[in-house]
C-alpha cells in the first residue's frame, strides 16, 4: 500500500464504504439520514418532502428526491430535563396559509410551554412570524412528564397532549399523591386529576384565523362552542362570570373547555382514528415492580382509546383500572382503595371539580415482566407509544401493506423497539395483536406517519437519552410484494466486514510505514459501525507479523478471539434498557460503566449491593436521577452483569481503527507479511442463525522473492542457481509454468520489475505475462526474457513491466495474479529463472 504523507492523520478523510444492495421482498427498511440530535416529531409535507425537529430548537426539511437535509431554523428554546421543543403540527390548510405550529418552552424566567403558529415558506420559518395561541404553566425545575405532541384531525381540530409534570421520586413507582405542604411536586392531584389544570390532559382546540381558538361542544368541559382570544384572555370571563360558576356547568364538572382527556401521566405519543373519530395514545407508566397491598399495583403501560372525552384514572388508577391506595405521606399509613367509578380529588392543590367521571380502563396494558394478557408485548423496560391506524384502501395496490393490516391501530414501544398491528372490533375492543414487519430493526422509534404511497416513515430517536445519536436515523419501510406471499421472511444475511485505508492500495507496505486505516462493519439487521448500532468491542480484530514463508491462511484459520472476561453480563447488558441510560466510557442519563467500576473497585461488598439497586431500582449514588427497577431480571442474570461492568479496564478492547506503523521485528528475516484480519458474528434473526462476516487482508513487501509467492504450477522447479558470484534459491520457469500471488489489491500498480536469469541455451523467444485470476485470464501486462547469449553468463536482468491502468479498481475487489511464462517454440526447456518482482506505484513512495 501507499505511504502515507507526512501530517496529521485525519479519520475524516477516509471514505465509509457502504454494503450493496440487494433486492429483497418484504418489509425493507431505508435509512435516509443518520447522527440526528434528539429528533422528537415528524409531519410530511404535501409535496411527500418532511419536516422534524430535534428537542434542542431545530427544525429541519428533507427532500425525499434530491436526499438532502436542511436546517429550516433553529428556535431559542429551554432545554432542561425533558423540555425543549416538544411538538409540531402543519395546518390543514397549510398548501394556502403555510402555516405550522410548534409547542415549545420559552427561555426566560416565566415557566410556561407555549403553543404558537409560525409562517413555514419556502426553506425558512418567519420567527418573527409568531402568534401565540395557548400557554401551560408548569414546574421546570424537576423532572418530569411533559408530553407535547401536536395533531390535526379532519375538521380541523388540533391535538396538544401534555404531561402531568409531577416528579415521580418521592412516591416510590406508586401513585404520586404526596399533599404534604412541601411536596408539590409529588402531587399529579394538582395538575392530571385537577379539571383545571392544563397538565395531564389532552387539549383539542381549533385554531383561528386571528390567532384566538374554538373550544368545540363536546369536549369534556364545554356543553357549547367557546372561543378563546390568544393568552386566554376571555378564559376566566367564561368560567366565573362574576366570581362565580358558569351557569351552564354544574360545580361538579367545572372545568378547561379545551380539556377533551384528563387523568393522564404523560400521553407522549397518540393518533386520531378520523374514519371512526377516536383518540389513541400510549401512556408510560411509573416504576413500581411489584404490587404493595399497601400502596397498590405495580406500574404498566397503556395504549388508551378514547371514544369520547373521559377521565383515564391517573393518578388514582391504571392499566384496567387497579386502583391505588389513599395513602398518606405525613403518617406512611394505607386508607382505602379509590373507587373508579366515584373517584374524588379532595387535594389541597386541587382547584378544579372535586368528583370526576367514572375512570375509563386501558385498551392494552403491560408491565416490566411478561403479560398475561399480551403474551407478545416481551418484557424489560418500556415505554408506550401509539402510532396511526392504517386504512389500506387509501394507497396504491402496488406499494400498501398487506390488506390483512386494513383498519389496525399502530403501537410501537419506544425502549423494546418492536411494532404491533392491534385489530379492534366495532365498538373499539381489543380483539389481538401481531407483529408488524418484525424482521426490522430500529433503535427507539419515536414518531412514525405513512406517506401517501402507503410506506412507513420512522423517526429514531437512537439508542442513548439526552444526547446526539449517531444511531438517531430518519427512516422508511416499504412492503416489496413478492410471488404473492404478503410477507416473504429471508434468511439472516451474512455481515459484511472491510479494511478502508482510504482508498489506498490494501496489499503492499514498505518497513516504517505508517498506515490509517478504518473498519467497515454493516449488517442488514444489527446495523453498523458507523450508526453505533455494531460497537468495536463486537469486532474480533488481529493484526500480526509472520515471517517469510508462513503459511498465513492455516494461520488465519486458526485465530480465536481472546474471550471477554464475564461475556454472558455484557452480552445481558446489551440485550437489556441499560444502553438507554448508560455507556461504557461516558455519562448518558446515568453515569459511566467504567466510573461505577471506578467507584466500587476494591469494595468486596459492592456486587451484592448492586445486583439489588438494579432490581429494585432508587437514587442518590449518583445524585437525583432515579434508575428504574428491573423486577423482570433474573438474580444471577444480574449478579453477571454486575461482574462485567466492575471488570471493565482489566482488558483491551480491540481498535476498529487506528494508526499501525509496519515494522518488522529486527530479530526476524526481512520480507514477512502483515495480516489485518477482522470478524463479525451478527447476532442472528427470528429467522436465521448468528452468521460471521469477516476480511483478511495480507500486506506483503513491495520487493518480494519469487519462491515467496503463494502457489505455483506443478512443473516449477525450485532450484538453487549461481547469481553474480552467489548462490540463490530461485525459481525455474518453461512454457506454462506460473507463480500466483494470491488476493491483490491492483489500484495504483503501474509497473511490475523482475530479477530473471536467462537459462542456459534459451533461444530468447520467451515473455512473461500477468494474468488475472487464472493462468488464461484478462493480460494486464507483459515482458520480453532476452536470451541466453544476450546476457552475461549467470548475470541478473532487471525486466520492466507496464501495467495496463484500466485494471485500477476503486472497489474493494482483490485479484489473484498470475505470473506466467510463454515459450512455445522451446517448450521443453527451461526460459529463465526468477528470482525476484518488485512492485511500483505510481504517486506513491513504494
Amino acid at each position: 500500500m501507499r505511504s502515507v504523507k507526512t501530517g496529521p492523520l485525519n479519520y475524516d478523510n477516509i471514505p465509509e464504504d457502504k454494503a450493496p444492495e440487494t433486492a429483497a421482498t418484504g418489509f425493507v427498511k431505508t435509512t435516509f439520514e443518520c447522527d440526528l440530535d434528539e429528533p422528537l416529531a415528524l409531519e410530511m409535507l404535501p409535496d411527500g418532502n418532511l419536516v422534524f425537529i430535534e428537542r434542542k430548537g431545530a427544525i429541519k426539511r428533507y427532500d425525499v428526491a434530491a436526499q438532502q437535509l436542511h436546517t429550516v431554523a433553529q428556535l431559542s428554546v429551554h432545554v432542561i430535563n425533558e423540555l425543549g421543543l416538544l411538538g409540531m403540527a402543519l395546518d390543514p390548510q397549510w398548501e394556502q396559509n403555510h402555516w405550522i405550529y410548534l409547542y415549545y418552552t420559552r427561555p426566560g424566567t416565566r415557566e410556561i410551554n407555549r403553543l404558537s403558529r409560525f409562517v413555514f415558506t419556502g426553506d425558512s420559518l418567519l420567527l418573527d412570524s409568531e402568534t401565540i395561541l395557548l400557554e401551560v404553566g408548569l414546574e421546570r425545575d424537576e423532572c418530569c412528564h411533559y408530553a407535547g405532541y401536536l395533531k390535526f384531525d379532519a375538521q380541523g381540530y388540533l391535538y396538544l397532549s401534555t404531561g402531568d409534570n409531577t416528579d415521580y421520586d418521592g412516591s416510590e413507582g406508586y401513585s404520586p399523591i404526596d399533599e404534604r405542604p412541601d411536596q408539590t411536586m409529588g402531587d399529579a392531584q394538582r395538575s392530571a386529576a385537577n379539571s383545571m389544570d392544563l397538565r395531564g390532559k389532552i387539549l383539542r382546540i381549533k385554531p383561528l384565523p386571528d390567532g384566538s381558538y374554538l373550544c368545540p361542544a363536546g369536549n369534556m368541559f364545554s356543553p357549547r362552542e367557546v372561543t378563546v382570544s390568544p393568552l386566554a384572555k376571555a378564559l376566566d370571563a367564561y368560567l366565573f362570570p362574576n366570581n362565580q360558576t358558569a351557569p351552564c356547568l354544574a360545580s361538579h364538572n367545572t372545568g378547561r373547555p379545551e380539556v377533551y382527556v384528563m387523568g393522564c401521566r404523560n400521553p407522549f405519543r397518540f393518533s386520531i382514528d378520523n374514519r371512526r373519530g377516536w383518540l389513541f395514545w400510549g401512556e408510560p407508566g411509573p416504576q413500581a415492580g411489584v404490587p404493595d397491598p399497601k400502596r397498590g399495583p405495580q406500574g404498566f403501560d397503556e395504549i388508551n382509546c378514547a371514544r369520547a372525552p373521559g377521565f383515564f384514572g391517573w393518578p388514582y388508577f391504571i392499566g384496567d383500572n387497579k386502583s391505588y391506595v389513599d395513602y398518606d405521606f405525613e403518617q406512611k399509613k394505607s386508607g382505602a382503595h379509590f373507587d373508579a367509578q366515584h373517584p374524588v380529588n379532595d387535594s389541597p392543590r386541587n382547584t378544579g371539580a372535586t368528583y370526576l367521571p367514572p375512570a375509563q380502563p386501558a385498551l392494552i396494558w403491560y408491565s416490566y415482566g411478561s403479560s398475561v394478557e399480551f403474551p407478545l408485548l416481551a418484557n424489560g423496560a418500556n415505554c408506550a407509544m401509539a402510532g396511526p391506524v392504517y386504512y389500506s384502501d387509501q394507497y396504491p395496490v402496488e406499494s400498501r401493506f398487506p390488506d390483512k393490516y386494513n383498519g389496525n391501530l399502530i403501537i410501537y414501544d419506544w425502549m423494546r423497539n418492536w411494532v404491533m398491528a392491534v385489530t379492534l372490533d366495532s365498538l373499539g375492543r381489543f380483539e389481538y395483536m401481531e407483529p408488524l414487519a418484525e424482521s426490522i430493526e430500529l433503535s427507539k422509534p419515536v414518531d412514525m406517519l405513512f406517506d401517501k404511497n402507503g410506506a412507513l416513515w420512522v423517526l429514531e430517536y437512537g439508542n442513548k437519552w439526552f444526547t446526539q445519536n449517531a444511531d438517531a436515523c430518519l427512516s422508511r419501510i416499504d412492503y416489496i410484494p413478492g410471488d404473492g406471499i404478503e410477507e416473504q421472511v429471508a434468511e439472516n444475511a451474512a455481515p459484511d466486514v472491510y479494511w478502508n485505508f482510504g482508498g489506498k492500495n490494501r496489499s503492499f507496505y514498505q518497513p516504517g510505514e505508517m498506515a490509517q486505516y478504518q473498519l467497515v462493519a454493516n449488517d442488514p439487521e444489527d446495523g453498523s459501525l458507523a450508526d453505533g448500532r455494531i460497537q468495536p468491542a463486537d469486532m474480533f480484530v488481529h493484526i500480526g507479523y509472520m515471517a517469510p514463508g508462513a503459511d498465513w491462511q492455516k494461520q488465519v484459520t486458526n485465530l480465536k478471539p481472546q474471550p471477554t472476561p464475564f461475556a454472558r453480563g455484557k452480552q445481558l447488558i446489551e440485550g437489556s434498557d441499560c444502553a438507554s441510560c448508560h455507556a461504557a466510557d461516558r455519562k448518558v442519563n446515568g453515569p459511566a460503566y467504567l466510573d461505577v467500576k471506578r467507584r466500587y473497585q476494591g469494595d468486596k461488598s459492592a456486587q451484592a449491593r448492586l445486583v439489588q439497586k438494579i432490581i429494585k431500582g432508587g437514587k442518590g449514588v449518583w445524585g437525583e436521577t432515579v434508575m428504574s427497577a428491573h423486577p423482570q431480571l433474573a438474580p444471577a442474570d444480574v449478579a453477571d452483569m454486575v461482574r462485567w461492568i466492575l471488570s471493565l479496564g482489566d482488558y483491551e478492547t480491540p481498535a476498529a481503527q487506528g494508526i499501525y506503523r509496519f515494522n518488522p521485528p529486527a530479530d526476524k528475516e526481512d520480507g514477512g507479511i502483515f495480516v489485518f484480519h477482522a470478524a463479525y458474528q451478527d447476532r442472528g434473526s427470528r429467522h436465521g442463525q448468528p452468521r460471521t462476516g469477516s476480511e483478511t487482508l495480507v500486506l506483503r513487501p513491495t520487493t518480494q522473492l519469487a519462491t515467496q509467492a503463494d502457489d505455483f504450477s506443478k512443473a516449477v522447479r525450485i532450484v538453487r542457481h549461481p547469481r553474480n558470484n552467489t548462490t540463490a534459491v530461485m525459481a525455474e520457469l518453461k512454457d506454462q509454468c506460473y507463480l500466483v500471488f494470491k488476493q491483490i489489491d491492483l489500484r495504483e500498480l503501474g509497473a511490475v520489475i523482475f530479477g530473471t536469469v536467462a537459462a542456459e541455451g534459451s533461444m530468447g523467444e520467451a515473455s512473461i505475462e500477468i494474468r488475472l485470476d487464472n493462468p488464461d485470464g484478462q493480460l494486464i501486462g507483459k515482458a520480453h526474457v532476452p536470451g541466453y547469449a544476450a546476457v552475461k553468463k549467470n548475470s541478473l536482468s532487471e525486466l520492466s513491466m507496464e501495467i495496463d491502468r484500466n485494471v485500477w479498481s476503486k472497489e474493494q475487489a482483490l485479484h489473484d495474479l498470475y505470473i506466467v511464462l510463454r515459450n512455445p517454440k522451446n517448450p521443453s526447456v527451461p526460459a529463465a529463472y526468477l528470482d525476484w518482482l518488485r512492485f511500483e506505484f505510481y504517486n506513491s513512495t513504494l
